[in-house]
């Protein structure tokens, strides 16, 4: 009985061919992406243009650190050498006026010496660091006071490119120096800004003649007439404008005030 029933595995095996089983060697893969052109996935990182943008932000970054630190190192430094001016002064008047006691002669002219010559090195380092922008914005000031003989300065915007170019130079050294305004009343003339830079360049070169006669003349030799009339003209110079730029810097406060309001 057995042997009449044939198996189902004997009749599976007979029925199906071998050549109708496709063999894992001979059937056709298709890849999903072709192998003969390489993938190139470009991440953000991988970017030239974004590291280039990344690199100049970090650049201007840095550049904004290190002016902010130079800016904050330079009024400290202003600060320390009003002190130690206004010390020595101080110590200077004391002795001449005999509060401060010095019974030899020679010692008593050698510390009026002493400090007479650090008052000096005191103005002329303060001179030195604002007389570049002075002088700089010296012809600029002129430029723009020969200007406002053709044109009046209230009216700014009829003013050339180069004109309105150069009013912003001078505010970015000087940044009491207004030239437009809502308010005409509040603009700074340029005859003002003109007078106040030749008495400011005025003053820097009689400090430098006040270290002439300081530096390379003995105590004795020196042309007391000259010396006094160039201290003189150095505190006049350094003390007159004065009024004018805090007048001017209220002037500003007003402005900033009035386009906030608006």
């Amino acid at each position: 009985m057995s042997s009449s029933i044939s198996s189902p595995i004997t009749y599976i095996n007979t029925s199906v061919s071998n050549e109708s089983i496709p063999s894992i060697s001979e059937s056709p893969i298709t890849p999903k992406h072709r192998v003969d052109k390489p993938l190139i996935i470009v991440t953000k990182a991988d970017n030239p243009a974004q590291e280039t943008k990344k690199e100049e932000v970090s650049d201007k970054g840095c550049a904004k650190v290190c002016k902010y630190i130079l800016i904050r190192s330079k009024k400290v430094f202003e600060i320390l050498s009003y002190f130690r001016l206004f010390v020595a002064i101080a110590l200077n008047v004391l002795i001449i006026i005999d509060l401060i006691s010095i019974r030899q002669k020679k010692v008593k002219l050698f510390w009026m010496e002493v400090l007479t010559q650090v008052v000096n090195a005191e103005f002329t380092l303060l001179t030195i660091i604002s007389h570049p922008k002075r002088i700089i914005n010296l012809p600029r000031a002129i430029k723009i006071y020969i200007a406002s003989r053709k044109i009046r300065y209230q009216q700014n915007e009829l003013f050339t490119p180069d004109i309105k170019e150069t009013q912003k130079n001078v505010y970015k050294n000087y940044d009491w120096y207004l030239y437009e305004a809502t308010r005409a009343d509040l603009i700074c003339s340029p005859g003002k800004l003109l007078a106040i830079l030749l008495i400011w360049n005025v003053g820097s070169l009689a400090q430098y003649g006040i270290c002439v006669i300081l530096w390379f003349f003995p105590q004795q030799e020196r042309p007391l007439e000259i010396y006094a009339i160039l201290i003189a003209i150095v505190l006049t110079c350094e003390i007159l404008p004065i009024p004018l730029v805090v007048k001017q810097y209220k002037k500003v406060i007003i402005a900033k005030t009035i386009a906030g309001e608006k």
